[in-house]
């Protein structure tokens, strides 16, 4: 199976923090926390961030101003 494109895997990034906006939208700290399945789709998504920006490579990460760590391929 190819390995999906870095221009793909930003989009998924940013179309999940689009999401957990959405998810979020009008609410406050407090009546977030209370929001179990609020927060349990909010964590879901950050997760979804977090696999694809570690598949993101290094050379984008320079460009975009990001300094390379752990959450940047390598």
């Amino acid at each position: 199976m190819r390995s999906r494109s870095w221009k793909l895997r930003i989009r998924d990034i940013v179309d999940a923090v689009r999401t957990i906006l959405g998810y979020v939208d009008g609410m406050n700290f407090d009546v977030f926390v209370r929001d179990q399945r609020t927060m349990d789709a909010v964590v879901r998504r950050l997760t979804i961030i977090g696999e694809a920006a570690a598949r993101v490579p290094e050379f984008v990460c320079e460009n975009i101003g990001l300094s390379p760590g752990p959450k940047c391929a390598r």
